[in-house]
């Protein structure tokens, strides 16, 4: 899976390329925009869903668990 879903996503990538469509990445000033608010959704939904709460700590717990790993297995 390490090399097959990148070399999937290229595949698309030059699919939508050859169709005419315009990748463009994201401003780091918008990244940070989407991050802020999303956090405060994701913490007003939080508050008033119990079962929501539960399974976004539990989501957070597994991605904060592949930080180490993210950042050995790619390069700087």
């Amino acid at each position: 899976m390490l090399s097959r879903t990148p070399h999937t996503q290229a595949l698309a990538l030059e699919k939508l390329r050859a169709a005419g469509v315009v990748i463009k990445p994201w401003s780091p000033e918008l990244l940070e925009a989407f991050r802020k608010n999303t956090d405060i959704v994701l913490k007003e939904w939080a508050e008033n869903d119990g079962d929501f709460a539960a399974a976004w700590a539990n989501q957070k717990k597994f991605v904060a668990q592949g930080v180490a790993w993210r950042s050995l297995s790619r390069l700087p």
